[in-house]
């Protein structure tokens, strides 16, 4: 009897073994599992980053080609260089989509074939050569027309005050016919 206590012993450890063995690897299995979703879920993950970078990029490469069909300087016009994200290049961008006008600047006395006249606008320059037709950004030649119309303004008060009178420069002493 005891030999028959002691096998049922035995096989009752047998099969507490036994059954914390399948529990284990059933444990395992689980685990693995999970590992394997996790690494699947990963993997996807960083597809999807992947293919976003590369959808940025194509976007960001296709907005540089189409400001470079947009807008390609004349022959007269020149600009800087303008930093990422600055107001400059804010400007640039604003000035790529007015309507073009043809403008010239004439030489003053004394200037040589290609001088050139600066026109800054937050921080954005354009450089235009004087003594040829360049089209330019509506804003940039109602800005140079300004410039012109103010000076022959300052001009034809200097002729008229050769007496050596002082001019205001704040425009109330400008003639009716010399004002806008």
């Amino acid at each position: 009897m005891t030999n028959q206590k002691e096998t049922k012993k035995e096989e009752e450890t047998k099969k507490e073994e036994e059954t914390k063995k399948e529990e284990e690897t059933k444990k395992k299995n689980k685990q693995r599992k999970k590992n394997k979703q996790r690494k699947k879920n990963k993997q996807r993950k960083k597809k999807k980053e992947e293919t976003k970078k590369e959808e940025e990029t194509k976007k960001e490469e296709e907005t540089k080609k189409e400001e470079e069909e947009t807008f390609r300087l004349p022959y007269g016009v020149s600009d800087t260089r303008v930093a990422k994200g600055s107001k400059a290049e804010i400007m640039k961008a604003k000035l790529l989509k007015q309507p073009r006008v043809s403008i010239m600047i004439p030489l003053e006395s004394k200037e040589n074939f290609g001088a050139t006249e600066s026109v800054i606008l937050n921080g954005y320059r354009l450089n235009i050569k004087k003594g040829v037709y360049v089209e330019v950004p509506k804003q940039v030649a109602e800005i140079v027309m300004d410039a012109q119309r103010q000076t022959r303004i300052a001009e034809n008060e200097l002729l008229k005050r050769q007496d050596g009178s002082p001019m205001r420069i704040d425009g109330n002493n400008i003639p009716e016919a010399l004002q806008r």
